[in-house]
Parts: structure tokens; sequence; C-alpha cells
């Protein structure tokens, strides 16, 4: 009884998001559906997408010269990635929240979008 009612919300809370994609006949994406979407992506991948991306970065950047440099620039880099993955995950929090709400012209907090 409740996976139905559970799916039956779920069902429910999705139809509420394809209604205003649907209701425009030009079939452009509403403002608040691309805020939503980087919102979503940025809670779901945003922490290990910014760690790989900030470990890879330090590491070629600083870490080809010895095995000291490579230790010092992983370790680096895991922890800017922390930090900008945290970052990067409340920054999706705020954009699925306020998605249908028009602010700032509806940029992202963090840039890029995403790294995706």
């Amino acid at each position: 009884m409740r996976k139905l009612v559970a799916v039956s919300i779920m069902g429910t809370w999705l139809m509420g998001l394809a209604a205003p994609v649907l209701a425009y006949e030009d079939g452009a994406i509403p403002p608040g559906v691309e805020k939503l979407d980087r919102g979503i992506v940025n809670v779901a991948v945003g922490g290990p997408e910014e760690i790989i991306t900030h470990t890879v970065g330090a590491v070629v950047d600083d870490g080809e010269d010895s095995f000291g440099g490579f230790v010092a620039s992983v370790m680096s880099g895991l922890i800017m990635g922390t930090f900008w993955g945290v970052a990067r995950i409340g920054s999706g929090v705020v954009d699925v929240v306020t998605y249908p709400f028009d602010f700032n012209d509806n940029r992202p907090l963090v840039e890029p979008d995403h790294h995706i």
C-alpha cells in the first residue's frame, strides 16, 4: 500500500512538472525548468564531479615533477574538490527550492553550471 501511495505521489509531482512545458506551443523551455534541471544535476553529481575535476586538474598542473609533488597535488585536489563539491550541492539545493521564482535572471550560483 505504501508503494502505491508513493508511486501515485511521485507521478502526480512529475506531471505537475511536465504541465508548464506542455503549455508552451512553440516547444520553448520555461525559464524555471532549466533552473530545476541544473539544480537536480548539481545535487546528484556535484560532489564527485568537483572532486574528480579538481584532483585531475591539480595533478596535471603541478604534480608531474616528482612523487611528492604528485601526492601533494592529489591531496590538495581532494580538499579543494570536497569544498567546491559542497558548494555545488548547496547551489543545486537552492536552485531546486527556488526554481519557480525568477531572481538574478536564473543564473547559477556556482560557475560553470556543471562540468558534465
